[in-house]
C-alpha cells in the first residue's frame, strides 16, 4: 500500500515549477553550505507553498500551482521531480527543509485518523522539522541488526541506544525512532517510537560533514527516555505490519527519491560545466555528450521506478536499480567534470567543489550500493524486477 496517488501534472509543468525556485536556492547554496546562513533564517525566507508541499489537500489551503490547477504532490512521480529540481539548485538545502517526507508512511498508514490529523496541524502552518531515525553506527540502516532498545518499565517504557547519520536530528521537534523490544529477535521485535526533543534523558549532536551540511545530520542518544504506549507507532495494527515493515517499505518508497537527488547534482555539475566550458576540444565534447545521454537514461529508470510505486507494482528491485544507477552518476559526473576544469578547480569553483563532496552522501542513503545489487538481483531471479503492466520508460 502507497500513500499517494497518481500523476496530476506534466513533468515539463512540474520542472518548470521547481525550476522557478532555483535561482534564489542557488544563490544561498555555499552560504549554506560555509555556515553563513542558518538553516533556521533560510526556511522562514522560504515560500511557505514549498514548505507544505506534499500534505494532505485539507491541511495546504494555499498550494502551489501549475496552469491554475493545485499541485498537491501526492504521487512519487510528481516527489521525483521536485526532488530532482530542487536537488540541481542545492541538495543541502532540500535536505534541510522543514518536515521529513520519509515519515509520510508512517503518519499516513499507521497513525490513527485523529493523530493523523493533529500531526499534520502542528506542522502545516509554522517550519518545524521532524526526524526519521534508524541508522546506527555499528549497523547502518540493518533493521535485524539494531541494538536501540525499548525495555518495559512498569505502564511505560524506557528506549536507550544511538542513532547516527540522522537527518535534522538536533533541529527536529519530534522524530520517530526505530528501536527492537527488549528480548526480542527477528524482524517483529522491531518497534518504531514517537521521541519528542527535550524529553529527559534524549541528547542530539550535530555532526560536522564534509558536504550536504543543510541536512544537520546528527548524533541522537537515548539513556531512558520514557515511552508510553501512545508513543509506539501503529500500536493497534499487527506487529507484521508495523516496526520492521514500515522501516522496509519507507525506504523502498523514498529510495527513487534518493536517486532523483543524485541525478540533481549530476545534472548541476554537468550544467556547470557546460557553462564554463563553451568550446570544449573533441576529448571532452565526447565526454560531455555521454554524461548527458547518462543523465537522460538514468532519469527514465528513476521516473519508471516511481510509477511503478504509484501503481501499486513496486517491490523494491526497481528502486534499488534507479538509487545505484544514479548514485554512481553522482560520482562519475562531479569527479570527471572537475577534472575537466583543471587542477586547481576546487579552489577556482567552489560551488562545483561543493557539488562533488555533497555527492558522496547519497551512496549512504537507504542502504549502500552493495544492499541495493542484492535487492536487484533477487527481482531478476524471481522476474519480478519489472512489473509486467509497467511498460519500460
Amino acid at each position: 500500500m502507497t500513500v499517494m496517488t497518481v500523476l496530476k501534472h506534466k513533468p515539463d509543468a512540474l520542472r518548470g515549477l521547481f525550476g522557478e525556485y532555483a535561482g534564489e536556492i542557488r544563490r544561498n547554496a555555499l552560504p549554506l553550505h560555509n555556515g553563513d546562513i542558518a538553516v533556521e533564517e533560510l526556511a522562514a525566507s522560504v515560500d511557505p507553498r514549498l514548505l507544505r508541499a506534499g500534505f494532505p489537500p485539507e491541511f495546504n489551503d494555499d498550494p502551489m500551482t501549475v496552469n491554475g490547477k493545485p499541485v498537491h504532490m501526492r504521487s512519487f512521480a510528481e516527489f521525483v521531480v521536485a526532488q530532482e529540481e530542487l536537488a540541481w539548485a542545492d541538495a543541502g538545502f532540500l535536505l534541510s527543509l522543514p518536515w521529513s517526507s520519509m515519515s509520510t508512511y508512517l503518519i499516513e498508514v499507521l497513525f490513527d485518523p485523529q493523530e493523523r490529523d493533529e500531526f499534520y496541524a502542528t506542522v502545516a502552518h509554522k517550519p518545524r522539522w521532524v526526524f526519521f531515525a534508524v541508522t546506527e553506527p555499528a549497523h547502518g540502516s540493518d533493521p535485524l541488526g539494531m541494538e536501540t532498545t525499548l525495555s518495559a518499565d512498569g505502564d511505560s517504557f524506557r528506549l536507550n541506544g544511538t542513532k547516527r547519520y540522522i537527518g535534522n536530528g538536533a533541529r527536529g521537534f519530534v522524530g520517530f525512532v526505530f528501536c527492537r523490544r527488549a528480548g526480542a529477535t527477528g524482524p517483529l521485535g522491531i518497534e518504531a517510537v514517537r521521541v519528542r526533543a527535550g524529553a529527559d534523558g534524549f541528547d542530539a549532536e550535530q555532526l560536522h560533514t564534509i558536504g550536504l551540511r543543510g541536512a544537520g545530520l546528527s548524533e541522537l542518544r537515548f539513556d531512558n527516555v520514557k515511552v508510553t504506549e501512545d508513543d509506539i507507532i501503529g500500536r493497534r495494527h499487527s506487529s507484521v505490519r508495523r516496526g520492521f515493515h514500515g522501516a522496509v517499505t519507507t525506504f523502498d518508497l523514498f529510495r527513487p527519491g534518493v536517486g532523483a537527488m543524485a541525478l540533481g547534482i549530476a545534472r548541476a555539475a554537468y550544467d556547470y560545466v557546460r557553462g564554463e566550458r563553451r568550446n570544449p576540444g573533441p576529448v571532452d565534447a565526447a565526454t560531455l555528450e555521454s554524461l548527458n545521454d547518462r543523465i537522460h537514461s538514468v532519469r527514465a529508470l528513476i521516473h519508471g521506478a516511481a510509477r511503478s510505486i504509484d501503481a501499486g507494482k513496486g517491490n523494491g528491485s526497481l528502486s534499488s536499480a534507479a538509487k545505484v544507477a544514479a548514485v554512481r552518476l553522482a560520482e562519475d559526473s562531479t569527479r570527471t567534470l572537475l577534472r575537466m576544469l583543471g587542477p586547481t578547480a576546487r579552489f577556482d569553483h567552489p560551488l562545483m567543489d561543493k557539488f562533488d563532496r555533497d555527492a558522496r552522501g547519497f551512496e549512504f542513503m537507504e542502504g549502500m550500493s552493495d544492499i541495493q545489487r542484492q535487492r536487484i538481483a533477487q527481482g531478476f531471479l524471481s522476474r519480478r524486477f519489472w512489473p509486467s503492466e509497467e511498460p519500460a520508460p
